[in-house]
């Protein structure tokens, strides 16, 4: 994958800034929530399934990671293996069948670079803790051939090592080229990202390069105009 293709491309509208992601780089979205952040991200989601969409231009397909497991992320009655392997279906048929073969060895793959903590992908996703089935989810984006990743807060309520560990599959995704658009409460994880765009009102209110991304600035950028 080519770094510095332009991936995403959302013209500001009222006076706010255009939203832009090049592949290799990690982008966040902050400001106070339900200030848009969800609605860019799903709409960036619909404009990569070629849902029309004049105003987002999206080149290459997306996969989305939600925070909230419980409601849009795990399936509890599957496997391990069968969350990871979900979005990755339609790559795996081959004549109209599946390989078993092969879905065991990609969700047994992801299980291991993700650190799945299980003693293999056929166990109950039940069986997993809380921070082990939100790597779940964020194995079945990275397990698709997709080249943006959507990650809708996922970390929140994760403890600090699972944190971390996704936090160094992040950037070594991002290193082979895949695009991250990143919403996150926690304005930790934004000083991990190669620009920052704070929401206000709907609109990105101010945009900051990672060298100059401070904490007093995203708060007066949150609150007030920048």
């Amino acid at each position: 994958m080519f770094r510095g293709e332009r991936r995403i491309e959302l013209p500001g509208e009222s006076g706010a800034a255009a939203l832009q992601v090049d592949a290799g780089e990690i982008v966040g979205l902050a400001g106070l929530a339900g200030h848009g952040q969800k609605e860019t991200l799903r709409r960036v989601y619909r404009a990569s399934r070629s849902r029309r969409d004049a105003g987002c231009a999206v080149a290459g397909s997306a996969a989305y990671v939600s925070g909230d497991r419980q409601r849009e992320g795990v399936f509890p009655l599957w496997s391990i293996a069968l969350n990871i392997t979900l979005a990755s279906i339609r790559r795996l048929a081959h004549g109209g069948f599946i390989s078993g073969a092969e879905e065991r060895q990609l969700a047994e793959d992801w299980r291991r670079k993700i650190s799945i903590r299980s003693t293999d992908a056929e166990q109950p996703i039940l069986a997993l803790s809380g921070g082990n089935r939100q790597k779940v989810l964020v194995a079945r984006a990275f397990a698709t051939d997709s080249q943006i990743i959507l990650f809708d807060d996922p970390t929140r309520g994760v403890d600090i090592g699972t944190k971390r560990e996704l936090y160094d599959q992040i950037r070594a995704a991002a290193a082979g080229g895949r695009c991250f658009l990143w919403y996150t409460t926690e304005n930790d994880e934004l000083f991990l990202c190669d620009r920052v765009y704070v929401f206000r009102e709907r609109k990105v209110v101010d945009v900051i390069d990672r060298p100059d991304l401070t904490e007093e600035r995203l708060l007066r950028a949150s609150f007030h105009e920048a």
